[in-house]
């Protein structure tokens, strides 16, 4: 959204791919221009998504970061994500992992 003249014009940026309440259900993360942010059930096993969206130009790139299969790696990445110090990207997921309690993901940059 962009104010001018005392009105917001809202424009979308980026339409995510999925089905049912696919989409980012947290927080996105906003570094250096560059927006970071996990979704639901996105991505090749429909089972959610880590993914950026950095700016170029007039338009904005859409990088998916990993794309979660539902097992062990974790399924429904529903974070905020956050970083670390050094700059990896971490979040979880509601579901997955050994017990399908979920799992604490982390992204290496």
């Amino acid at each position: 959204m962009s104010l001018s003249g005392g009105a917001w014009s809202f424009e979308v940026i980026n339409a995510l791919s999925g089905w049912g309440i696919s989409g980012t259900e947290r927080n996105l993360v906003l570094e250096k221009g560059t927006i970071f942010a996990t979704t639901h059930c996105d991505g090749v096993a429909s089972a959610g998504t880590v993914y950026e969206l950095s700016p170029s130009g007039n338009s904005w790139n859409y990088t998916q970061l990993y794309s979660f299969t539902g097992g062990v790696d974790g399924l429904f990445a529903v974070s905020t994500p956050v970083f670390d110090k050094q700059g990896n990207l971490w979040g979880t997921t509601r579901y997955g992992g050994t017990n399908n309690w979920g799992v604490i993901f982390q992204i290496r940059r």
